[in-house]
């Protein structure tokens, strides 16, 4: 349903477009998990022997990294690359492995991984995928270490969550292929994972969509209270820097000329300026200067 009603956000520019995408990945990969068809019919389309598992990961890998490359673009203000050979790298080093595994003749699920650990090919399939995950997570984390707003709850959340997970994957695979540890500690392990992982996707895909929410509304009460300040701003047309920049710029043209000494204090500059600084909690855009309208 979100990938549905987002589609008109491929023709928006590159940060809509890389959400969008990770939303469509990300589906695809819950798909492969069973949500609507079972995982052994689908395995059976793609010649049986596990390869589902495959494609989930690599599902998975392509919408996470979309989304934190979309996500840090709309932090930042800024188009990130999506550096798309490196995608296709990492696909591609996460499937060599997995080529050599001996897979079995039936569909395993998730215990596909636990059944094969002890093969050489299946821990390294797991380091590598895990590992790349976590390192997203982390980049993410990273990203937005500095900001403060609310809004940032979910993200953290959801990215702290996709690292522990990763790390606990990690611990696993490598003392179950070796055997380091109790049966019971790797089991806990093993069983860990899941409800780690997926609940902080979870919260980064309905961040993101806040995130996306928020934006879209202080762009349209931007509109709004540019025409109360200044018709004639606004019926100008579309600002090439965007709504927010021609509400900084109308706010700053008001200020200057000090318009308001001699009437009734304006209530929509006060909105303005509330709607300005939500706006800076949540991105710190380039603008030639800051915001300080001060009444003489």
């Amino acid at each position: 349903m979100l990938v549905i009603l987002r589609a008109p956000a491929v023709r928006r520019g590159p940060r809509s477009r890389q959400v969008w995408f990770a939303t469509l990945f990300g589906a695809f990969g819950l798909l492969c998990r069973g949500t609507f068809i079972p995982p052994p019919t689908l395995d059976a389309l793609l010649g049986s022997h596990n390869w589902l598992n495959l494609a989930q990961n690599l599902f998975a890998t392509a919408a996470f990294w979309l989304a934190v490359r979309g996500i840090i673009g709309l932090v930042r203000e800024t188009p990130q690359p999506s550096y798309l050979a490196g995608l296709l790298i990492t696909c591609a080093a996460i499937s060599l492995p997995f080529v050599f595994v001996q897979k079995g003749d039936h569909t395993d699920g998730r215990a596909f991984i636990a059944m094969n650990i002890g093969q050489t090919p299946m821990l390294i399939y797991v380091i590598i995928y895990t590992a790349t995950v976590g390192i997203l997570a982390s980049e993410l984390l990273i990203a937005i270490r500095r900001r403060s707003s609310r809004f940032y709850i979910p993200f953290r959340t959801g990215a702290i969550l996709v690292v522990i997970a990763s790390a606990d994957e990690l611990a696993y695979a490598i003392l179950a292929h070796w055997r380091l540890s109790t049966q019971d500690l790797r089991g806990l392990l093993y069983t860990s994972f899941t409800p780690l992982f997926y609940p902080g996707l979870i919260f980064i895909t309905i961040a993101c969509f806040l995130f996306l929410g928020a934006r879209a509304w202080q762009r349209r009460r931007a509109l709004e209270l540019v025409a109360r300040l200044d018709p004639e701003a606004a019926s100008r047309g579309r600002h090439p820097q965007g709504e927010i920049v021609l509400l900084y710029e109308t706010v700053v043209h008001i200020s200057d000329r000090a318009v308001l000494n001699t009437g009734p204090q304006n209530p929509a500059l006060a909105e303005a300026e509330d709607l300005l600084s939500h706006y800076l909690a949540l991105r710190i855009p380039r603008f030639r200067r800051a915001i300080t309208y001060k009444p003489q």
